[in-house]
C-alpha cells in the first residue's frame, strides 16, 4: 500500500514539474510561428486623423461642460434669490385693507 502511495505522489510531483515545461514550450513555439505574420502598420496620416478626432471630442466635451456649469450657476443664483425673498408679507395697499 505504501508503494502505491509513493508512486501516486511521485506521478503527481512529476506532473507538477513537467506540465509547466510542456505548456511553456507550446507557448514559445506558437510565438515563434507568429513572428512570420505581417504586423498591421498604421500610417502617420491615420494617426494624425485620430488625434484630430480626439481633439474635436475633447473640445466638444469641454464646451458641453462649460454650458452645464453655466446652467448650474444660474439655477444656484435663482435659488439664492428665492431664499432671500420672503413671500406672504407684502405691504398691502389701502384698497386691500378696506376689502
Amino acid at each position: 500500500m505504501l508503494n502505491i502511495l509513493h508512486v501516486v505522489a511521485g506521478l503527481f510531483i512529476v506532473m507538477l514539474l513537467v506540465a509547466p515545461i510542456i505548456l511553456s514550450a507550446i507557448v514559445i513555439f506558437r510565438i515563434n510561428t507568429r513572428k512570420g505574420e505581417p504586423i498591421a502598420k498604421v500610417s502617420p496620416e491615420h494617426i494624425a486623423a485620430l488625434q484630430e478626432n480626439d481633439n474635436l471630442i475633447v473640445e466638444d466635451i469641454n464646451n458641453a461642460l462649460t454650458e452645464i456649469v453655466a446652467r448650474l450657476e444660474a439655477i444656484e443664483e435663482r435659488l439664492d434669490r428665492e431664499d432671500q425673498t420672503v413671500k406672504g408679507f407684502a405691504k398691502k395697499g389701502k384698497q386691500q385693507l378696506n376689502d
